[in-house]
């Protein structure tokens, strides 16, 4: 008769472990449903965000072969921090031209550049304007690979030439990440829209 009560008591914990184990599957479920959002974008909404990340990416493109992305990322201020995009100012570089001319422009936009400072990646919004939580984002991103010949340009519009990457290494914000090799750094930019 012992081997009996075994079984049974071996039952009732079985019972129970799969009520626990039920238990916490249901409490997942439910906080990993408050923390997303599951209702889809409209179709609206799923059409814009494709053709903006489309203007976007078809943007950073033309900067790129224009040589407007180069110029953007080694064009300072004063400090030698990077130059701030300025939408419809009368001192523009390139890129900002770019920018305000294309249709992707009409939405908000935000400009941020990736880039290696002692070891780290540090961001830097050169047009910081807040996201929408209201309206799908799009965002597009081009890596600039700079030389250590690269001209830093300086001024409201790039216009004064202040030498190569390397002469003016320690009065800019970039960081020469490859002292022994022609290659200076890369700066990831970003492109967020809204």
């Amino acid at each position: 008769m012992q081997p009996m009560k075994h079984s049974r008591h071996r039952g009732q914990v079985f019972a129970l472990e799969g009520i626990i184990a039920a238990l916490v599957i249901v409490g997942a479920l439910v906080l990993g449903l408050q923390a997303v959002d599951t209702a889809p974008w409209n179709d609206e909404e799923r059409e814009r965000g494709g053709d903006l990340r489309t203007e976007l990416d078809d943007t950073l493109a033309l900067a790129e072969d224009r040589g407007a992305l180069r110029e953007a990322v080694t064009t300072v201020d004063r400090d030698g921090n990077p130059r701030p995009v300025v939408p419809g100012a009368d001192t523009q570089i390139a890129f900002d031209r770019i920018l305000d001319n294309t249709t992707a422009v009409r939405s908000d936009l935000r400009v941020e550049y990736d880039y290696h400072s002692e070891g780290e990646i540090e961001t830097v919004a050169v047009r910081d304007e807040p996201p929408s939580l209201e309206n799908p984002t799009a965002t597009a991103t081009r890596q600039v690979v700079l030389l250590n010949n690269d001209t830093v340009r300086s001024g409201p519009e790039g216009e004064r030439e202040e030498g190569t990457l390397l002469e003016v290494e320690d009065h800019i914000y970039l960081d020469n990440q490859a002292p022994d090799d022609e290659l200076f750094t890369v700066v990831t930019v970003r492109v967020i829209a809204w």
